[in-house]
């Protein structure tokens, strides 16, 4: 091969030919033994032969590659010469300490001269042998010239040679994205390598442990060798070039036969003439090696190491990708094969059957060309059966193990000593007879013990199966093999084992909790209901039952209380429908009642309204009295207008419009759902970065001394400028906050954000003795950091405690578990307002049980006033708060008869649009200050 080959092997007749003409012209001029021109690389530092002329017995290429093969360190009168490009005599070359003395014996070096070749900067070296005298001056031109020549030429060169480099990658980056199995991929891989650089096999040798195995051997045409591959695989002797490589961590070459790097053996074995090795990866995380190999001794340019040392260490990444897909390949056929071997298992009837049929589903999952199944009995193989060998030789050895001595048979008997699957490599003995390995083709493969209580039954044996046993192999054949206990066992302990079928199967259809069908035995009841003649047209509904905060609840409780609960919440259930009708539970807090017929949706709703009853009774868990309820969606379908699986994702669909509007309720689907939740699950996940990115602010609404007509104190409303879809109203997002968690992050800001600002009013325009009014989500109650975030809010804003007022909904103080922390924060000095008061669950009993200060009055009442009733509803809420002790605040105060209303039942503070909206911040100190007021309050303080 000629000295000039890039990296596909271009033979150095294809550089300019200007260059190679002056390199004579100058051998001739100064009557020169060898004239040698090399181009430098300033990317990669290395030199490549350009052209040489030189005598006939030493051939030009082979000297240019050899100076061109030294390595750089080794050559640091190169390194001086670029870094100060000026003409260098050697007089004594043996003698130079600069030039390496193998370097200089083999080329026979007596002196050398060396021109720098220099245009804007060096390009390259000139050599001269030997030294001679000082250039005149028609060489010095001609130099010039051929420094040109030589920097136009490296330029075109290293285009090319990125060209091509970047083909090769792009090629392996393609092969390593197909579709392919890791095998194939790799297979590609190796073909596109060989093929590129024209040799004639590429092979890859992958670390497994503390040994390298090939995993490929491709030709350049595309075609495997099965023989040689064989032949890799039982090598004796290790590659003393891949050993080279991975101690070095650098490519190798090895252009003869008879170099020390193949050695004979592997030459006359394998037909390699010469052999480049390049790792796999870069120290120190070698994967392994890539050889590409020739039968023809050749000289390997430069160039083709460099490119394929980097598509090795672009392989890399490629083979760890292979792996990774084979390993999840693995992790695929390991659920596949052992469903299958559960599944098929459970209709075998003896040993023999078990035992054929894990061999029929390993050799199936490892990929093998046959197995066979040895059943032992009393140490002796009492049956084999045979699976993929139906020729006439294996029924021949069959025969002849039938009977046979375990310990006749070393493999064998070893892996049932050990009861434990193994790899077998084609380099291991079976310790069976010549002609039984023949007769049963027992190459390379797996042992999987058959192993029962009673000790291990049987052995299946898979042949020609993968040779590289790594940890998910493993993995799989463990599995199976324990899988194929459970099938014996079941068939060996076959009375009682069907009292424990009974059992399986019934825990595999109904939840072990509740006792109820569980989301399978629904789901096939469903389709049972679907499957009713259409004739019919019976209706078909679906309750989607989901218990209301059940997070809350559990850790309020504890684990095991809460497990109670859903037993009585299961009872409680099933006493709501017929017979014939199905109450399971779905998922965790989730139940699903299936009525097969219904007349229509109103007769669904009637279940669901009778469900919502039976829970209005406190559950007794632990000695705790526990409130719950439930959200519930329905759907409602026939066999010509739905299907199972619509019918389901409809009702929880129709469950999750009733969690964002509030709970407690039922709904029944309809289309719009689906538009309605993709707009929620896009506002959900706004949601969690709203606060981070400050889309969140608090609007101010004035609560006005109803009597002074004085601005009293304000109440925070909670506001999301969202950056599409404009200000959101908390009702939209507020459900979605409690659902998701971040109410609490959220209602921490708020608190924070209100005293603060709060501080900052109070010491501009202490004369108001400003409070403000902070609205409290029903989960917050349970936050056990709630008081702590409220008492350093106030301190560290320099708030009174009673300039804070923390509103609730009288829904969210019906149940008594939150009352110890209202408690610490009224001992704390905020005061505790209940807000909506009279729309919800309003009995005395309770309000006297909680730290009340206040008593919001809520809009609909106000509304009321002057109208038929004449506010009676109004006038209750006074009465009551007057029975307490407590304040009022009325809200919604409109027109300015509401307000004289409002006074003349002793109402003293208010807010409502009649005085000012909900403000900005700006607006609302721009009130403080007075430069802002409502036409009614201006009125009035006129």
């Amino acid at each position: 091969m000629g000295i000039g080959q890039g990296d596909t092997g271009a033979p150095i007749e294809q550089e300019p030919i200007d260059t190679a003409w002056a390199c004579r012209r100058l051998r001739d001029r100064l009557q020169a033994e060898r004239v040698t021109v090399w181009e430098f690389n300033s990317d990669t530092g290395h030199l490549s032969p350009v052209a040489t002329a030189g005598n006939q017995e030493d051939p030009p290429e082979a000297a240019a590659l050899r100076w061109a093969r030294a390595p750089r360190d080794e050559l640091p009168l190169i390194d001086d010469l670029l870094a100060d490009p000026r003409s260098v005599v050697v007089d004594d070359a043996a003698s130079e300490p600069r030039l390496p003395a193998e370097l200089t014996a083999e080329l026979g070096l007596t002196s050398l001269r060396l021109e720098p070749l220099v245009t804007d900067e060096p390009v390259g070296v000139l050599a001269i042998e030997p030294a001679g005298d000082a250039l005149p001056d028609d060489v010095r031109d001609l130099v010039g010239l051929l420094a040109l020549s030589v920097g136009q030429s490296a330029a075109r060169r290293q285009v090319e040679q990125q060209r091509r480099k970047a083909e090769l990658l792009l090629g392996l980056t393609e092969a390593g994205a197909s579709d392919g199995s890791p095998s194939e991929v790799l297979g590609e891989i190796c073909q596109q390598l060989a093929q590129h650089a024209r040799m004639n096999r590429a092979c890859l040798y992958l670390t497994e442990g503390d040994s390298l195995r090939p995993r490929m051997a491709s030709y350049a045409d595309g075609h495997e060798d099965p023989e040689a591959w064989e032949r890799f695989r039982s090598a004796k002797e290790s590659f003393p070039l891949i050993r080279e490589v991975l101690a070095t961590g650098r490519p190798v070459v090895a252009e003869r036969p008879d170099s020390p790097l193949i050695t004979g053996w592997w030459a006359d074995t394998f037909g390699m003439g010469s052999v480049l090795a390049v790792p796999v990866g870069t120290a120190p995380n070698i994967i392994g090696v890539l050889t590409l190999d020739d039968p023809q001794p050749r000289d390997v340019h430069p160039d083709l190491v460099r490119l394929i040392a980097a598509a090795g260490a672009h392989v890399d990444g490629l083979i760890v990708r292979a792996r990774s897909e084979d390993e999840r390949n693995w992790h695929l056929r390991t659920h596949a094969a052992v469903r299958s071997l559960l599944q098929r298992g459970a209709k075998a009837t003896s040993v023999a059957d078990a035992g054929a049929l894990l061999a029929e589903i390993a050799a199936d999952a490892f990929d093998a060309d046959h197995a066979l199944f040895l059943r032992i009995q009393d140490s002796r193989v009492a049956d084999v059966v045979t699976i993929g060998m139906d020729d006439p030789s294996s029924a021949e050895a069959t025969l002849r193990l039938k009977g046979t001595a375990l310990t006749d048979h070393g493999l064998w008997h070893q892996s049932l000593l050990r009861s434990e699957p193994r790899a077998v490599d084609v380099a291991d003995t079976f310790d069976l007879a010549d002609d039984l390995v023949e007769l049963l083709s027992l190459r390379s493969g797996a042992v999987l013990p058959l192993r029962t209580d009673r000790g291990c039954l049987g052995i299946v044996h898979l042949s020609n199966t993968h040779r590289t046993w790594r940890a998910y192999h493993g993995a799989l054949a463990e599995q199976l093999s324990l899988e194929a206990k459970l099938v014996v066992d079941n068939i060996l302990l076959r009375e009682k084992e069907r009292e424990r079928l009974a059992e399986l199967a019934h825990y595999a259809t109904h939840d072990s909790l509740t006792g109820l069908p569980n989301r399978s035995l629904l789901e096939d009841r469903l389709d049972q209901a679907f499957r009713q003649p259409r004739q019919e047209q019976h209706q078909v509904a679906l309750l989607f039952v989901d218990l209301d905060r059940f997070k809350s609840i559990n850790d309020r409780i504890g684990h095991v209380a809460a497990d109670h609960l859903l037993q009585e919440l299961a009872e409680r259930l099933s006493c709501c429908v017929r017979e014939e009708d199905t109450v399971a539970r779905f998922a965790g807090d989730e139940f699903v009642i299936l009525l097969k017929h219904v007349d229509g949706v109103r007769e669904a709703e009637v279940v669901a309204e009778r469900v919502r009853n039976v829970l209005h009774k406190p559950i007794i868990v632990s000695g705790n009295e526990v409130m719950v309820t439930v959200s519930t969606g329905i759907a409602i379908g026939t066999p010509r207008t739905s299907d199972p699986e619509r019918l389901l994702r409809s009702a929880d669909a129709a469950m999750y419009r009733v969690k964002r509007n509030g709970r407690g309720r039922h709904a029944v689907y309809d289309p719009d759902i689906d538009v309605l939740n993709e707009r929620s699950l896009s506002l959900e996940a706004d949601l969690h970065h709203a606060l981070e990115r400050g889309q969140l602010l608090l609007h101010f609404q004035p609560i006005v001394d109803l009597d002074a007509c004085e601005i009293r104190g304000f109440e925070s409303l909670l506001r999301w400028q969202h950056p599409e879809e404009g200000t959101i109203p908390p009702l939209d997002f507020i459900p979605l906050a409690e659902a998701t968690g971040t109410i609490f992050s959220i209602g921490r800001w708020v608190i924070e954000e209100a005293c603060r600002q709060l501080g900052e009013w109070r010491r501009a325009h202490p004369e108001h003795d400003l409070f403000v009014s902070v609205n409290l989500s029903a989960l917050q109650i349970h936050d056990p950091d709630l008081v702590t975030h409220v008492a350093d809010a106030l301190s560290t804003n320099q708030v009174p405690p009673e300039a804070l007022i923390l509103e609730l909904t009288e829904s969210s103080l019906i149940r008594e578990e939150g009352l110890p922390t209202l408690n610490l924060l009224h001992d704390l000095g905020a005061r505790i307002a209940i807000d909506d008061f009279g729309t919800g669950y309003s009995a005395l009993s309770y309000l006297q049980r909680f730290p009340i200060d206040v008593l919001k009055v809520d809009r609909s009442f106000v509304n009321e006033l002057g109208g038929p009733t004449d506010g009676a509803l109004a006038r209750t809420v006074m009465a009551v708060a007057q029975s307490l002790g407590v304040d009022t605040i009325a809200e919604g105060i409109e027109h300015s008869s509401q307000l004289e209303a409002l006074r003349l039942m002793g109402s003293h503070l208010g807010q409502g649009y009649h005085f000012a909206a909900p403000l900005s911040l700006a607006d609302a100190e721009r009130w403080l200050n007075g430069e802002l007021s409502s036409p009614a309050l201006a009125r009035r303080l006129a």
